[in-house]
């Protein structure tokens, strides 16, 4: 209990000294189709430079120094206003390794029918940008593999956000020696009170669905489906200081279930609840929660959430309770050239355990217009 009221009591001394946008909204970036640029032809870049170094020591999971770049360059034709494709190729190089770890081919055809709704097949807009709470999906998923391959739905209105979207991870053939592997998604927000860019009230859902399997898989290999769920609410208000620009709250409760049958996890059923308070200025954004869950595992999420360890299969934790803290200070250069730098911190009181990680980013996203075809 002391120790609860410390960590607590250190955040919230934290908050009101040191007061951005949203924790992720550097590394977003958006298909939407303008339709002045038909008939146009243009190059488009899309560059993260990366070095974040996760000291972790518990019994979850160990801490990993991730020190690379990766680059997308693609060619992006509107041949009709409501019609784009792209097309490229995505590179990651990690530092200190000769060669390449990801050179994969990027192609993408988007359909707009209006301005409200984004048809995607192909590459996706994927990654961070769905947006999907870090419990479910862990931020260095990001730098290891974000470019995603499939169908995305898109829907977004000054009341609704709609992100649907199938990944088809690991395709097989009837000669195929592996399983298939599909993560399938979806995010939906509703603006109840209050408007999208002033204080609001928003209903929040957000789903993930992980398969491995398919029909011509080897005996041995075990299907897996797992599913977490999260349900619950955020509100945000904009103030009329000059210094911060909002403060908000966001609230959850998750769950998760192992479909499979003959599962291989712990765990076939838990849940979670994952509460977080938010103050944003013009550079900084910080972010203080708690988090407490019951065999709770997820197929993409953060293992420090966890109730099982990815590091040794006898480690459980039943019952896990972190407080949470993160302050990312966040610097426009250039239009294009953003510069971050953030602290994440995680009390684990079951564990006793302080974890925490450090990270540096320069993100370059350009347009280059090339000519009118």
């Amino acid at each position: 209990m002391k120790a609860k009221i410390f960590y607590i009591s250190l955040l919230i001394l934290i908050s009101q000294n040191l007061f951005s946008q949203e924790i992720n909204s550097s590394f977003y970036t958006t298909t939407r189709i303008n339709q002045a640029d038909s008939n146009q032809l243009s190059l488009r870049i899309e560059n993260t430079n990366f070095f974040k170094n996760d000291e972790f020591f518990g019994g979850l999971t160990s801490g990993l120094t991730y020190i690379g770049t990766y680059i997308r360059p693609e060619l992006v034709y509107q041949p009709y206003k409501n019609i784009k494709i792209s097309a490229g190729v995505h590179l990651l190089k990690y530092s200190g390794l000769g060669i390449f770890s990801q050179i994969l081919p990027v192609f993408s055809f988007q359909y707009s029918p209006n301005q409200n709704i984004d048809f995607i097949m192909g590459s996706l807009n994927g990654g961070l940008n769905h947006r999907i709470i870090e419990p479910m999906y862990a931020f260095q998923n990001h730098l290891i593999n974000n470019l995603e391959n499939g169908a995305q739905f898109l829907v977004h209105n000054h009341k609704i956000n709609l992100d649907i979207w199938l990944n088809w991870e690991k395709y097989i053939f009837k000669t195929s020696h592996s399983q298939e592997a599909i993560l399938g998604g979806v995010h939906f927000n509703y603006i109840l009170f209050g408007e999208k860019t002033k204080s609001n009230f928003k209903l929040d859902f957000q789903a993930l669905v992980a398969h491995k399997g398919g029909q011509f898989h080897n005996p041995e290999d075990i299907l897996q489906t797992l599913a977490n769920t999260s349900t619950g609410f955020i509100y945000s208000k904009k103030t009329k200081s000059t210094f911060i620009k909002k403060i908000g709250t966001e609230n959850y409760y998750l769950s998760y279930n192992d479909a499979s049958g003959n599962s291989v996890n712990p765990y076939t059923m838990g849940y979670a609840i994952y509460s977080n308070l938010f103050i944003e200025s013009k550079y900084v954004y910080i972010k203080a929660g708690y988090w407490t869950g019951e065999d709770y595992i997820s197929s993409r999420g953060n293992s420090l959430f966890m109730s099982m360890s990815d590091k040794d299969p006898n480690f459980v934790l039943p019952i896990t309770e972190l407080i949470t803290g993160k302050i990312a200070f966040r610097k426009q250069l250039f239009t294009d050239i953003a510069f971050e730098a953030r602290f994440e911190s995680y009390m684990d009181l079951q564990q006793n355990q302080f974890e925490f990680s450090y990270s540096f980013y320069l993100i370059f996203n350009r347009n280059f217009f090339l000519k009118k075809l």
